[in-house]
């Protein structure tokens, strides 16, 4: 909860991070129940204002970042042009008097109605997840509006079920969406809600005829037409008004529409994508929801929560015969500390690495108007042609190892950067007997690849980082420690310098970022950015670095 004091646009809310161009704070969450959001709060938050809070439950098969929607190009998935959902909310909520924030819903199996099916309680659940975001966010008075996309429809319809419909609810808007709608389930609550100043909106088309290589579409009773006609007599219409283009069902409060579709087209995400949140919002001036895109320029140039950049050459040498990983960690076992670190130095040396530790991805942070971009290896690093293992390690080695390619080891708030930008994320496997054994690195390493189950790119959510700190300045020969995400985006290990410098066992990971970086597009060293007076929230959360590395 957020205290009632005012609250400067500049200021982070706890646990949320800056991301996009939009000057915007998200908070990105895994709940217990398997649904992840990710909640965005808009330019200027001053808790002296009242906050308004869009929830909106994603489609069927489709991804947060995919729903949020981002500037298309060569090699996107094309189900990140097909909603926009924050260029349209962005656009809707541009001149408001609010706080305006958004929070973008999806289970685990990105099917709601599959996820209610298999969700003990799931109506209270849905419930009690919308009162947890509504609180999270400052204003002295919050409302939240509801909205969904063809089964994002099986969460709004969840929540009717839930019980009476909370007075701080002010909008509920199915687009496309109101396939399983019930008159005995839901027409009371929503007469009710409407009763008391409630908006119910519904958008859909004549998709009775359609059909999909050469197979209807839906059955004899299904489908958004039949089921709007049944929520238009359900909430007490009569015929619906008609224009040549559609059929419409009006009443203070109330706005349901069907497309006619004579041509019996697939309509289902251009009801989306063609303003459709906009005119579901209220936006003003939004008369009609159908013709080109209004938000285009609100756009943002990259999928939210991942940066995809060009990737720079790691200068590891090529050696003329190849190492197995496995074995050359089982190797280790028994050997002296000393001993076993000048092996895994000597073997680094000579450039042992998988293939893809041979790149360095790009990730990125903001703050205050600057950007930087920077690059990072896509996993910890791993020695190994044949069969490769990731190698835990002392810091001063992995110094060592990082001088020799240019680099330098991330701060805590690079962590949680490349955390948020990870292609995988993975669920930490915590071991408990003979923690600091080579054989014990071995089977960590083992339960790792079978559980990333051969999916590629930057991966998180695995090991501890070593970082770098001014908490190292306090004791001497001191190690410091930080993250190992679990999927909820909290961390198993907060920032730690318990363990001496020598300490390793089979959690512990070196990532290697570059010196080298880019910020406002001009070439810069990442050590002068950690320690600049200005430019040191692109790299750190604790002010100017004055302990870059390890001695």
């Amino acid at each position: 909860m957020i205290l009632a004091t005012a609250l400067a646009a500049s200021v982070l809310l706890p646990g949320f991070r800056w991301s996009g161009e939009f000057r915007e704070q998200h908070l990105n969450r895994l709940t217990a129940d398997q649904v992840r959001y990710r909640l965005i709060l808009g330019p200027e938050a001053d808790s002296s204002r009242p906050t308004r809070l869009t929830i909106y439950a994603t489609p069927n098969g489709n991804t947060i970042e995919q729903t949020l929607g981002t500037a298309m190009k060569p090699g996107l998935d094309w189900h990140y042009d097909i909603q926009h959902v924050a260029a349209q909310w962005r656009w809707a909520r541009r001149n408001s008097d609010y706080n305006e924030a958004l929070a973008v819903v999806q289970p685990r199996n990105r099917s709601w109605p599959a996820w209610r099916r298999e969700t003990p309680d799931s109506k209270a659940k849905i419930r009690s997840l919308v009162e947890d975001l509504r609180k999270r966010l400052p204003g002295i008075q919050k409302v939240v509006e509801l909205a969904g996309h063809s089964g994002g429809g099986s969460f709004l319809n969840g929540y009717v079920e839930s019980g009476p419909i909370s007075l701080s609810v002010s909008r509920i808007a199915w687009l496309d969406a109101n396939y399983s709608f019930s008159a005995e389930k839901h027409a009371e609550r929503l007469l009710l809600f409407n009763a008391l100043g409630g908006k119910i909106v519904s958008l859909a088309y004549d998709d009775r005829e359609i059909e999909l290589n050469g197979k209807k579409v839906v059955g004899p009773t299904g489908g958004t037409f039949r089921a709007t006609s049944r929520m238009a007599l359900a909430l007490g219409f009569a015929a619906p008004d008609e224009d040549p283009s559609r059929y419409g069902w009006h009443r203070k409060g109330i706005n349901l529409l069907v497309e006619k579709n004579p041509e019996n087209k697939i309509l289902h995400t251009r009801l989306v994508e063609e303003n459709g949140l906009l005119y579901a919002l209220g936006a003003a001036g939004i008369e009609d929801y159908r013709g080109g895109r209004l938000y285009n320029t609100w756009i943002g140039a990259a999928p939210l929560g991942r940066y995809e950049g060009r990737r720079k050459k790691a200068e590891w040498p090529h050696p003329a015969t190849a190492l197995d990983g496995e074995k050359f960690l089982l190797h280790l076992e028994g050997l002296d500390r000393d001993a076993r670190e000048s092996l895994i130095l000597r073997e680094f040396k000579k450039g042992h690495v998988p293939p893809h530790l041979r790149e360095f991805h790009a990730f990125r942070t903001r703050h205050g108007g600057h950007e930087m971009i920077f690059w990072a290896l896509p996993d910890y690093l791993a020695l190994g042609e044949v069969e490769w293992a990731r190698i835990p390690m002392q810091p001063k080695t992995g110094q060592r190892i990082a001088d020799e390619l240019n680099c330098i080891l991330p701060t805590r708030r690079l962590v949680d950067a490349i955390y948020d930008q990870s292609e995988v994320k993975l669920e930490p496997q915590p071991l408990t007997q003979d923690r600091e054994s080579p054989k014990t690195f071995l089977e960590s390493h083992r339960l790792i690849e079978g559980q990333r189950a051969g999916r590629t790119g930057s991966i998180s959510g695995i090991k501890k980082d070593y970082v770098i700190t001014n908490r190292l300045l306090e004791r001497r020969s001191r190690e410091a420690i930080y993250g190992w995400h679990w999927l909820t985006g909290d961390q198993i290990q907060p920032l730690s310098i318990v363990h001496t410098d020598w300490y390793v066992d089979y959690s512990h990971g070196v990532r290697l970022i570059h010196q080298m970086v880019e910020v406002d597009g001009k070439p810069m060293k990442l050590e002068d950015v950690m320690q600049d007076e200005e430019l040191w929230p692109l790299a750190s959360d604790e002010g100017p670095l004055k302990k870059t590395r390890y001695e």
